[in-house]
């Protein structure tokens, strides 16, 4: 039991040490980016509320303005989205591309909408949806 529990340990000692790694390490020539950039909460709160936006424009072709974030919204990441509605997971997507976070937004929640895995949400869910956004193979709420 002492050797499973010690193995147990050690990978998930390892497990960090690499999830840290793929967050915080960058690709040549964006020195001082992250993969996820660390957001303050109103920034979360703004980045959440865009989403919302982009879903709503799903269902209303309404004309949305692209993400403000002083600054922030070119911040290189790989992104996690996942739709929850009435405590059902109605839709998720993950984008690896290490793009600016305010397209990675877009693709993200436009991949989440035509999600074939899922039963397609319509207008009426919109508000009891809940907008889930982490890291890809992290767990968590923006």
């Amino acid at each position: 039991m002492q050797w499973i529990e010690r193995r147990l340990r050690d990978w998930q000692g390892t497990l960090e040490e690499k999830m840290h790694r793929l967050n915080h390490e960058v690709s040549p020539g964006q020195e001082g980016r992250y993969r996820l950039p660390i957001l303050t909460q109103e920034e979360k709160q703004m980045v959440t509320r865009k989403v919302r936006e982009y879903v709503t424009q799903h269902f209303t072709s309404k004309e949305i303005t692209p993400l403000q974030l002083n600054g922030r919204e070119h911040d290189l990441v790989n992104l996690d989205v996942a739709f929850w509605v009435a405590g059902e997971l109605r839709a998720s997507a993950i984008l690896a591309d290490n793009l600016p976070l305010g397209e990675a937004l877009r693709q993200c929640t436009e991949r989440a909408l035509h999600d074939g895995r899922f039963w397609s949400l319509n207008s009426s869910e919109l508000s009891e949806l809940c907008i889930e956004l982490a890291p890809p193979a992290l767990l968590g709420h923006w």
